[in-house]
Formats: structure tokens, C-alpha cells, sequence
């Protein structure tokens, strides 16, 4: 068993609070300034089409937590208690299931991707344009679930910098091909769609430094028929995260119903500003609790219950201080 003081746990902490912090500011501040840059490009109805097109999203985010949040914590775990083939092998199998899930997601949304627009749009005089915007980001399925889960890998592996570069890096080319796409080639909202595609793309070959570097800890592995057993642990490990954004996939879905049989499209547009603005609060709840993950993960997996609930601790302190700034 190891023991550690608070000062190096706290050191380890800064360590990945920051990158964690800028990864949940990318995809956070990305949906605010997409939706700034849609609706003053195209128009209102163009920023709500967006927002009723957001459970979509939320259901990759699902995904990837269930797979990538579910895995690398294990795999944290496991390097922890010094058993670095069972880290390979739950690192290979997340990926592998990352990478089947968001191709049957892809195929599936294209066959059924009328009666999935809807679902959403509910017949409404926006259907045209989610349709648009939906026929373009539902081929993007496997990079937008793909980039998220492996950063979460990246930065269990000791590399929060590089996972935080592969978000932002997504973030980034997507807000400045949104306004290449729009503003300059005179697209519509599939200009919006293709321009967060391109964004993860970008994101995945800066995380391909990672997969090409001789030196990581998590390499893939053979997988046994003995090995696939351990896919029940990592989607356990990941319901706690994956119920989030299941629960918010649930609401969303929900009051856009609402809001668009009572308030119209008018109403579907306040409630979408409304919304991007709550995406702030998430940058510093999210940040925290991410940053506890790979930490946590390994000194559980040494039995350093001093330092989990140092580690812990300190990061209800950051979210409460965030919390109350904020307010």
C-alpha cells in the first residue's frame, strides 16, 4: 500500500486541473460560439434547428462516457495496482467498443435519419433545417465520439496537456471553418455541420501523437474470448457518467417538445440562448469531477485512501468556489 502526503496529491491535482479544465472550456465554450456564430450567419431558426439537433450530441457523449470514462478509470486502477496487461486489454476494448458503437450509430442515423429529424424537429417549419444540418453531422458519429473517448485515455496516461490540445484543437478549427464555410463559400447550415466534423478530424491527428508514441503506458492488445468479460466493468464504470448525459439527452429532448408546441420556433430560439448560457456552469463542474477521475483511479488502485479523499475533498472545494463565483 502507498501513502501519500497532501502536498504531492495537491501538486498531481494543479497538474491535471488545468488541461481538464480547458477541455471542458473547449467543448463548452465551442457549443456557445458555434450557436453565437450560426445564429448571427443564418439567422435565428438556424440556431434553434442547432439546438433541437443538441440531443443528438448528448447521446455521443453517452457514448464515450460509458466507454472512455468507464475504461480509463479502470485502466488507472489497474496501472495503479501494477497490472499492465489488464490496462492494455481494458484500453483496447474501449476503444474497439468506442469505435463498433459509433459505426452502428453512424449507419443506423443515415438509414433512419427522416424519421430521427422527426423526432426532433416534430414537424415544425425547422425540420427542413435540421434535416440539413443532421444529414451532415450524423456522418461525423465515429470522430465525435472517437476524439473524446481517447483524450480520456490520453490524460489517464499522464498526458493532461495532449488531451486538452486534441479537444481544443477540435474546438478551434471549428469555429474558424464555421465562418470559412458560411461567410466565406456562402454555405448553409450543412456549412455548420461540416465545419464541426473537420474540427474532430483535426482533433484526432493531434491525439494521434499519443497512438505513435513508443513511450505511452496503454498499448492494444490480443483480445481472448476470456477478455471480452471485462466489457460489463468498463460500461459499469462508466453509468455514472454516461446516466449524466443520458438524463440530459431525456430533458432536452423533452423541453424542446414543449417549447415548440406551446412557443413556436420564437420560443425554441430564446430557450436556445438560455441553454448555451447554462454550458458555462459545466466548464468548472465537469473540469473538477474529470480531474478527480484518472487521480482517483490510481491511487485507489494503491490503496491510498488518504490520498482519494485528499483528492476528493479538494475538488469539492474548486466546484463550490467556482459555483459560488459564477452565481
Amino acid at each position: 500500500m502507498y501513502e501519500r502526503n497532501g502536498q504531492l496529491v495537491r501538486r498531481v491535482f494543479k497538474r491535471y486541473f488545468l488541461p481538464t479544465i480547458m477541455m471542458s472550456m473547449a467543448l463548452s465554450l465551442g457549443v456557445i460560439i458555434d450557436g453565437i456564430i450560426v445564429g448571427n450567419a443564418l439567422g435565428s431558426d438556424a440556431l434553434a434547428a442547432v439546438n433541437l439537433v443538441l440531443p443528438v450530441t448528448l447521446a455521443f457523449s453517452m457514448i464515450y462516457a460509458l466507454f472512455g470514462v468507464g475504461g480509463s478509470v479502470l485502466a488507472a486502477i489497474a496501472q495503479g495496482k501494477r497490472e499492465n496487461h489488464r490496462a492494455d486489454v481494458l484500453f483496447t476494448l474501449s476503444i474497439m467498443l468506442l469505435l463498433a458503437v459509433s459505426l452502428v450509430l453512424l449507419l443506423a442515423g443515415s438509414a433512419y435519419l427522416d424519421e430521427l429529424v422527426q423526432l426532433l424537429a416534430g414537424g415544425s417549419s425547422l425540420q427542413t433545417l435540421v434535416n440539413k444540418f443532421l444529414g451532415v453531422l450524423i456522418y461525423g458519429a465515429p470522430l465525435l465520439i472517437m476524439v473524446p473517448g481517447l483524450a480520456y485515455f490520453v490524460r489517464s496516461d499522464g498526458r493532461p496537456n495532449l488531451a486538452a490540445a486534441g479537444l481544443i484543437t477540435a474546438n478551434v478549427v471549428n469555429l474558424i471553418l464555421d465562418l470559412v464555410f458560411i461567410l466565406g463559400f456562402n454555405m448553409d447550415i450543412r456549412g455548420a455541420a461540416l465545419a464541426t466534423v473537420v474540427g474532430y478530424a483535426a482533433g484526432f491527428l493531434v491525439l494521434g501523437a499519443y497512438l505513435g508514441d513508443p513511450k505511452r503506458n496503454l498499448h492494444f492488445s490480443l483480445i481472448t474470448l476470456r477478455d471480452l468479460k471485462i466489457t460489463t466493468a468498463i460500461a459499469v464504470g462508466g453509468i455514472p457518467s454516461a446516466v449524466g448525459s443520458g438524463l440530459l439527452f431525456v430533458k432536452i429532448l423533452c423541453i424542446n417538445a414543449i417549447v415548440l408546441s406551446t412557443l413556436g420556433t420564437s420560443g425554441m430560439v430564446t430557450f436556445s440562448v438560455c441553454l448555451s448560457c447554462l454550458s458555462l456552469v459545466s466548464m468548472f463542474i465537469g473540469g473538477a469531477a474529470q480531474t478527480m477521475m484518472p487521480i482517483v483511479g490510481t491511487l485507489y488502485g494503491e490503496k491510498d485512501q488518504a490520498g482519494v479523499r485528499f483528492t476528493v475533498k479538494r475538488a469539492l472545494q474548486v466546484v463550490m468556489t467556482s459555483c459560488l463565483s459564477l452565481v
